[in-house]
């Protein structure tokens, strides 16, 4: 079992690598193990694109985040995607027993095993090719006698060579279905310019059957490719593998097939190779192929299921086909295909230097993409961050674990809760959610765990059964649990160790299986610093973390959440309205302290007050200034109930306030400072003191 690394398995015990939680990446090594100097990591697609845009595409964030997620998890597997990449290595020490595997220390190496099962340290990150997803980083890795290794002499100094490994067993795949088959014609919808080649390279291998060979890329990559429009650049930039290069718009898979059949003349290709795993992709790949022609995924996120149900609707017959694992004949196809590509690769090089492209091989091209608000599960969003975060709770919620979200009041934790319910193995069973800050202290014993007849004076007759009983076999939904008093957590931990408890005035031990999800607005860990929370019961319910950025940190949300809000409110009164650019602006810079609870209410009021169709800035500056006021009257209460009123400070919450409205509604300092009627060094004074 040591071969394949399971030994190395620390989080949880019993589970395998790729699937574990954390590996033991310590750099001493056993006698079936190797251990290699990383040179190089090539990160996923998926994963990169994810990494650069929650850290904004700022380097320093990025190099931080990557080696954060290998100290947490001992391995290169990011949460949200659920991938990790392939690495290049010298080898470094040989285990005993793998002396005679024509491996020596010395030789530089592709790691072909996926980084999700492979145990890695980082120690530093030199630099990021962000154009190939490659990190050239100092460390080390531990592989193992299944690990399969690439001796780099191999492949011919192919600077190319990872996106070909990234891809896996799949071209070889390709290759063997069309052969079997006999396809004739065939569809790439490819990512990018680079992933369009490689498989047309593939599936043409030794391949007299192939007659054509037709690239669709999306429009959102069409600044990559909108240069090769004519017959005599595309037979130049593919080596005469590809016929013709379509951009087309797979997010309108209908309207994108009926002008291919119109303006193309072209109706149903025998084979379509998925390799673009965008959705609408999937849709576009059913209605492109023919009747009892093939599809083939690249990958496991290539929307199977949804090109299943959609050919089944359809009433089309359709043959699927996906990857398989690397077989005896899959490395030495892929390093043939390194080999035969070496001009093909330097001429899509030579196009883009031609034409001054960075982002050649699609790796960052959506990050200056503005989102339209899409949907999941209710969840309204528009950003790349809140994308990223459902990604996260989706795959965390296959993880049978306890969880901790944390977040400010109103950023959605309830509808992460029912995103985890719905998309965990427990989604038939209950799903009890109780808020901590509402049980009263001497009732939450028998609140939580029930009680028998009699047990104490106004106690039912027939008893209660409590929280846990209630959820059993589901999910407990514990909010503002940092509201538990000392007495009470200690009680949850013990049921959290044994998942056994007694009713208060029983005598039976009651055995439940319940997992338990927690919310807090305020950060569990300093609780814990500070004595308020017990340790102990932190880290069993931290298993898994996740944390909800606040609406301004996100703010192409809010311009997502403002159109649903209005179209909402829209249909329960009638009525239409939109918001001016300049209304739209103020809203999507207010710092909305209440987050989308407060959006949604803020909204709500426009439409109430709004006399015509369109929400001017004015009418947006009354709500707002509204709000304000009632949130400062709100704390005003609070305070004057603890004998704590502060005059400065809220005279100059007022004041702040005022500044940022003026700037807002002037653009500049000089026409922020006539409309308060102050002078524009006294408005820059104070714009400095406030940090706007």
């Amino acid at each position: 079992m040591e071969k394949f690394g399971s030994d190395r398995v620390l989080k949880p015990k019993g589970s395998l690598p790729v699937t574990a939680w954390k590996l033991d990446n310590r750099k001493e090594i056993n006698e079936n193990e190797i251990r290699l100097s990383i040179n190089m990591i090539h990160v996923e697609w998926d994963s990169f694109s994810q990494i650069c845009h929650s850290c904004n595409f700022e380097e320093s964030a990025i190099k931080a985040k990557i080696i954060y997620t290998v100290e947490r998890r001992g391995k290169l597997h990011n949460p949200y995607t659920n991938s990790g990449g392939i690495l290049t290595g010298t080898v470094e020490e040989i285990g005993e027993n793998e002396r005679t595997k024509g491996i020596n220390i010395g030789d530089e190496v592709i790691c072909a095993a996926s980084m999700t099962a492979i145990p890695i340290k980082i120690e530093m990150i030199d630099y990021i090719d962000y154009s190939l997803g490659e990190v050239y980083c100092k460390g080390y890795a531990i592989v193992f006698s299944s690990t399969t290794l690439i001796n780099s002499k191999r492949l011919n100094d192919n600077k190319y060579s990872m996106l070909y490994f990234d891809e896996g067993a799949a071209p070889v795949c390709v290759n063997r279905f069309a052969k079997i088959n006999q396809f004739k014609n065939v569809g790439i919808i490819a990512r990018d310019v680079a992933n369009a080649y490689i498989y047309a390279l593939a599936v043409r291998k030794n391949n007299s059957y192939v007659e054509k060979v037709i690239a669709l890329i999306d429009d959102d990559k069409k600044s990559n490719v909108e240069n090769i429009n004519t017959e005599n650049e595309i037979h130049k930039v593919f080596d005469g593998l590809i016929d013709d290069l379509i951009i087309t718009d797979f997010n309108n898979p209908m309207e994108s097939y009926d002008e291919l059949v119109r303006k193309r003349g072209i109706n149903y290709l025998d084979y379509i190779i998925l390799s673009e795993s965008m959705d609408g992709a999937e849709d576009f790949s059913v209605l492109l192929c023919k009747e009892f022609g093939g599809i083939f995924f690249t990958g496991v996120k290539n929307n199977y299921m949804s090109a299943a149900l959609t050919s089944e609707s359809m009433g089309k017959s359709l043959k699927t086909y996906s990857f398989d694992t690397f077989t005896d004949g899959a490395i030495d196809f892929t390093v043939d295909l390194i080999y035969e590509s070496s001009k093909g690769m330097k001429n899509i090089d030579d196009y883009y230097n031609k034409n001054k492209v960075d982002n050649r091989f699609g790796y960052i091209n959506d990050y200056e993409k503005v989102n339209n608000a899409t949907e999941i599960d209710g969840f309204i969003y528009g950003s790349q961050v809140t994308k990223s975060l459902l990604a996260e709770v989706v795959n965390t919620a296959k993880f049978d674990c306890n969880v901790v979200i944390e977040g400010e009041t109103g950023t959605g934790k309830e509808m992460i809760v029912q995103m985890l319910h719905e998309n965990s193995k427990r989604k038939h069973m209950p799903l009890i959610k109780i808020n901590c800050a509402t049980i009263q202290e001497n009732l939450g014993e028998s609140e939580f765990f029930g009680y028998e007849k009699g047990a104490f004076t106004g106690a039912l007759n027939e008893g209660k059964e409590g929280y846990f009983s209630l959820a059993n076999n589901g999910i407990l939904f514990l909010d503002e649990v940092s509201e538990l008093s000392l007495s009470m957590q200690s009680k949850l931990l013990r049921v959290l160790q044994t998942n056994e408890f007694y009713k208060v005035g029983g005598t039976k031990q009651i055995s439940v299986d319940v997992r338990v999800i927690c919310a807090s607005n305020i950060n569990l860990l300093e609780l814990v610093e500070n004595g308020r929370f017990r340790e102990d019961l932190y880290y069993r319910l931290n298993i898994a973390s996740i944390s909800v950025p606040p609406l301004r940190e996100r703010t192409d949300d809010i311009a997502a959440l403002t159109d649903y809000f209005l179209i909402k409110y829209g249909k329960r009164y009638g009525i239409t309205r939109i918001i001016s650019e300049s209304g739209m602006n103020v809203i999507k810079n207010s710092k909305w302290p209440g987050n989308v609870r407060e959006l949604e209410n803020t909204v709500h009021r426009l439409i109430i007050s709004s006399k015509g169709e369109e929400i001017g800035l004015d009418d947006v500056n009354k709500v707002l200034n509204r709000s304000q006021f009632e949130r400062i009257r709100d704390h005003f209460r609070t305070i004057e109930n603890e004998n704590e009123l502060d005059y400065k400070y809220f005279m100059d919450t007022q004041e702040k306030w005022l500044i940022e409205y003026a700037l807002n509604m002037g653009k500049t300092t000089r026409k922020a400072a006539e409309i308060l009627n102050m002078s524009q060094t006294t408005f820059n004074r104070k714009k400095i003191k406030y940090k706007l």
